[in-house]
């Protein structure tokens, strides 16, 4: 995912497992095992071939199921859902 990439609107992605599978990318989710105030239980990685970029926190909003969080100083909202995830630039 990176600056250049146009989210107008929203960007579908397949639920595989932990992974969340694109056409231009695929993230990880990811669980953390301690949290603190500033990290929540949830975050994201960029699976690049064989290595794994982070990408942010999750943080939950009003929405179930429904995350926000920044990626070079861009915002998104991620719906995570059991078959499908859904990922909206604000």
């Amino acid at each position: 995912m990176s600056k250049n990439t146009n989210y107008s609107e929203s960007y579908n992605l397949k639920r595989s497992g932990s992974k969340l599978i694109g056409s231009e990318f695929t993230f990880i989710l990811s669980e953390r095992t301690t949290t603190t105030k500033k990290k929540g239980s949830l975050f994201l990685l960029n699976l690049k071939g064989k290595y794994r970029e982070y990408i942010s926190s999750l943080y939950p909003t009003d929405k179930k199921d429904t995350y926000k969080f920044d990626y070079r100083g861009d915002n998104y909202t991620i719906f995570i859902g059991i078959e499908n995830a859904i990922l909206t630039a604000l």
